[in-house]
Formats: structure tokens, sequence, C-alpha cells
């Protein structure tokens, strides 16, 4: 029984153009953060720049590697890949690991100089608009994602920053409205870059456990393997399970290969029709699975 896979045109479509808005908006407020935070001192603005860069270019990335889906598995540097470029998520997924991990390394090591070696003037104001700003900038990324954000691991990955995107300008506008208050309080702004670390190293806790389980073929959290396996021993004329992989190839990509002993050689093709429903009904979560299920019997006829 072999695997086809299809995809929705309709929704490719939709998912590549919002990710195109959602990169140019993101990049576009990048260099203005990046500015504003140069020209006004604020350790709070230039770090969340430098997250919101991350941010930009894994959309960027994210994007190209969901057009390489159409391409022909043939021409790759590695050789022949059977499940096509999909597995190009995962090295986007580590590259804004490893961005973002930067990010809040300098982050702490500036902040903890700022802290231990004295004052910083902020000029407060254009950090305070430029927050605001950012505020309702991711606010409008978050929205234009989270439609797929039940899909892609890199679009729940780029999600996961925006929304901590959208929760840090919040940091900077109390950073800077404290310090225009009193500019004695210009520590508010290392403070805020201090909160700003802490919110990525929260929305990036799960993904280190994402990734290993994506590079060791583990079967997806959501699915219980055990059940499935118990499931397909309970349909009548199966005897035993003899091998059952389900892995996650890609976001929204899980693949489910198994060998199954059933006690009639002539139905085979009905047994693995039969095991697909059965599993399908199941389990919601395999109905966009593709299957390729072996059937063996304890003799083969003569």
């Amino acid at each position: 029984m072999n695997c086809t896979f299809h995809e929705n045109i309709h929704d490719e479509h939709l998912k590549l153009s919002d990710l195109k808005k959602g990169a140019i908006i993101t990049l576009a407020y990048f260099a203005i953060e990046l500015t504003t935070g140069y020209l006004t001192h604020s350790l709070a603005m230039i770090g969340d720049s430098i997250h919101m860069f991350a941010d930009g270019l894994v959309l960027i990335l994210t994007l190209g590697a969901y057009k390489l889906r159409s391409l022909s598995p043939r021409g790759s540097a590695v050789g022949y890949l059977s499940f096509g470029f999909r597995r190009l998520e995962l090295l986007i997924i580590i590259l804004n690991t490893t961005l973002v991990g930067m990010a809040i390394f300098w982050i702490i090591q500036e902040s903890y100089l700022r802290l231990r070696f004295g004052h910083v003037d902020v000029i407060a104001w254009p950090v305070f608009l430029v927050g605001t700003l950012g505020f309702a900038v991711n606010l409008i990324v978050f929205r234009t994602l989270s439609h797929h954000s039940h899909e892609e691991e890199g679009i729940k990955s780029a999600i996961a920053c925006a929304l901590t995107d959208a929760l840090s300008p919040i940091a900077v506008i109390i950073g800077s409205l404290a310090i225009l208050i009193n500019s004695r309080f210009f520590w508010f702004d290392t403070v805020a870059a201090l909160t700003i670390a802490g919110m990525l190293i929260w929305s990036f806790r799960n993904t280190p456990r994402v990734i290993l389980g994506m590079i060791m073929e583990a079967v997806p959290a959501e699915i219980d393997f055990e059940k499935v396996r118990a499931s397909i021993k309970e349909i009548d004329g199966v005897d035993d399970v003899l091998d059952l992989h389900i892995n996650k190839i890609g976001s929204g990509f899980v693949v489910v290969i198994g060998q199954v002993l059933i006690k009639n050689h002539a139905l085979h093709d009905f047994y693995q029709n039969l095991i697909v429903s059965h599993l399908q009904k199941d389990f919601p979560e395999l109905k966009k699975a593709h299957f390729t299920i072996e059937t063996r019997c304890y003799q083969n006829p003569a």
C-alpha cells in the first residue's frame, strides 16, 4: 500500500501569503526599532529589535522552505529526498532557537555591565512612541499567523515569537514611562531588557524537546502509540502487530508504517484498507496521516 502526498493548494497559497506579510511587517519594524534603540541608548529596545530580526529571518526562511516543497527531491546535494524538503522546517526551528539564544545571552551580558558600571542616559519619549507602535505591529503579525496555529511547527515557532514580541513592548513602554516620570529611574530600561530576556526563555522552553523529538523521530506527543497498536489488534482477523512506526516528518505530516499479521491470506488488500479506515476513525489525529501497511500470514499458500 503506497503513500500519496497531497497538498491543499488554496491553504498553501494563504499560508505563504500570510508568512510574506508577517516577514515584511516584522523586518520593517525591526529597522525602526534598532535605529531608535541605538539613538536613544535603550537596551530594552535594542534587545527587542534583535529578537524581531530573528523572527523576520525565520519567517523568510520558513516561506522559502514551504516553496521548496514543490521542487523535485532529486536535485538535493545530499541525495534523493524521499520526503522532499519538509525536514528543512527542523533546521529553521534550530536556527531560530540559536538566534534567540544569542540574543538572550547578549541582553543579559549588557544588562550586567550597565547595572554594575553606571548610569546610561536613555531618551525615553521616542522609546515610548516606538514601543507603543511595536505593540500594535506585533498584534497584527500574531493575528495574521494565528490562523495557522494548528499546523506547521515552523509557524508555531513564529507565532510564539510574535506573541512574545507583542508582550515585549509592554516592558519597553513601562520602562520608558518610568524614565519620563523621573530620569533617576534610568535602570528601569535595563530591567525591561531583562524582562524581555525572561519572556524569550519562557516562550522557547519547550522548543528543545520539539527539536529532539523530530531528530529522534519520536511518536508525536498527541498520539498514544500503545493505544494505536492495541486498536489494530482489536480488528477481527488480525493476529498481531509485527512492526509499527509513527513519525512526524514535518508539521501536519505524520507517517504510519506497519506490518500486521492476519489470518486469511486472500484478504490482504481488504485488511490494508480496513486498518487505515479503522485507525482514522478511532484517532482523529491520524485522519491526515499517510499510511504504508503491509500484511502477512503465518503461512503463505503454495
